[in-house]
């Protein structure tokens, strides 16, 4: 996926395509982001380490895409993954 697609409106507009439910589904967004943040690693030209900045970069493209579409600081994946740990619970 090349970057002008990281867009809330680009977001929006292809969840709809596949179900017009998607789009009201923050949970949902947000694991699918972090798929495609983990499918579009890269590594470093010397091919020895991550390439942590390109990382960090799509990884706040992701956070202004969730913002966009549901207003949200702290993601639910976050706050779950927080309260599982603290309470040790399994959601």
């Amino acid at each position: 996926m090349n970057d002008e697609k990281w867009s809330a409106d680009y977001f929006k507009e292809s969840l709809r395509r596949f179900h017009p439910g998607l789009v009201s589904n923050q949970c949902a967004v947000e694991r699918l982001i972090l798929l495609l943040l983990g499918l579009n690693l890269r590594m470093e030209q010397d091919g020895g380490s991550l390439d942590f900045e390109y990382s960090s970069n799509l990884l706040k493209k992701g956070i202004e895409i969730l913002r966009g579409i549901f207003g949200i600081f702290m993601p639910i994946v976050y706050t779950d993954s927080i309260y599982q740990h603290k309470y040790n619970t399994n959601m």
